[in-house]
């Protein structure tokens, strides 16, 4: 019981270790991962992104408000639903969530490659794929693991892979 709780304790402090490390060059008032599922998402409405992001509706739409005043977002009703709000990206707010994918993929790069060789790389990967798997059990939880993914560099998303499609 020792092993299991010393090993959970370490991914805890890794865990905790690298989100620090993602979120030192982050502007809060700016949210990464609203960027980032906008900037992917094939059908970005208010509604997705409160999902993804795991708050209230108004929250989502202070936030929403935030990303259309600094220039990153605008609204726009839906023909058919009147009642559903579709957010895009402007050309800025492509530009910053692409930069912030490039800092945050390159951050955790490094601490792969300066920590593991290829090969416990790939072991790794495997062993961080089954405990995703794990954690998985909707599509919610798909989006909101994944909020900050490069999913040009996972084709085939263990996460993913765990839920059905829609």
């Amino acid at each position: 019981m020792t092993h299991i709780n010393r090993s959970a304790n370490i991914m805890g402090a890794l865990a905790l270790a690298l989100c620090d490390r993602m979120a030192a060059d982050r502007d809060a008032a700016l949210p990464d991962a609203a960027l980032i599922h906008l900037s992917h998402c094939r059908s970005p409405t208010i509604e997705s992104l409160r999902r993804v992001l795991n708050l209230s509706h108004s929250a989502t739409v202070r936030l929403a408000d935030r990303l259309e005043n600094a220039g990153l977002a605008m609204r726009s009703r839906d023909s058919i639903d009147r009642r559903a709000i579709w957010l895009r990206l402007t050309p800025q707010g492509e530009r910053l969530a692409n930069e912030r994918l490039r800092k945050r993929s390159a951050s955790l790069a490094s601490v792969m490659s300066d920590a593991l060789s290829p090969a416990e790389q790939r072991v790794f990967s495997r062993l961080a794929e089954k405990m995703l798997l794990s954690l998985t059990g909707s599509r919610d939880d798909l989006y909101r693991i994944c909020r900050l993914c490069n999913f040009e560099v996972c084709d085939d998303c263990p996460v993913a892979a765990a839920v059905s499609p829609e």
